[in-house]
């Protein structure tokens, strides 16, 4: 659960993260706040993609992480949302796998979006093959479950 927040630490990285604005209340909203979590309206007119990208362009320099794939259940297809938000901000998408077994982190790379959704997801399911070792597999998109690493 907390290797991936303690190797953030540990390199000295500070990376934001995007959370339901409805969790910024007592007792949460101090915390998020020092944490560096960033409120954003799901159910927003403007939509969640414009709002991501609007914050990006507020920062200088922004990290932010996201899991595209799901965290709580299984998913038919892969999200989009993390491409679309790289590609109208123009900045990369860096990989990270979590390697569960070995509690290891490892950095796959970066994908600069070249606006084919469909080339770009291929290339990005090539450098995760083999690569992810999650805590419950049936969590991982449809898509993620043949690139899981083989024991």
């Amino acid at each position: 659960g907390w290797y991936g927040f303690l190797a953030i630490f540990g390199l000295g990285i500070q990376i934001t993260v995007l959370g339901k604005d409805s969790l910024f209340k007592p007792p949460f909203k101090r915390v998020l706040d020092w944490a560096g979590v960033i409120p954003v309206k799901r159910d927003s007119a403007n939509g969640l993609t414009e709002q991501v990208v609007a914050t990006i362009q507020q920062y200088d320099k922004i990290w932010i992480g996201m899991a595209p794939e799901g965290t709580r259940k299984k998913a038919k297809k892969m999200k989009s949302g993390f491409y679309h938000i790289a590609a109208k901000a123009n900045i990369p998408i860096v990989m990270f796998s979590f390697d569960y077994d070995r509690k290891t982190i490892h950095c796959l790379g970066y994908l600069t979006p070249s606006g084919n959704y469909d080339e770009d997801l291929a290339k990005i399911f090539e450098r995760y093959e083999g690569k992810i070792s999650p805590k419950n597999r049936n969590w991982l998109a449809e898509p993620l479950q043949n690139l899981v690493k083989k024991t």
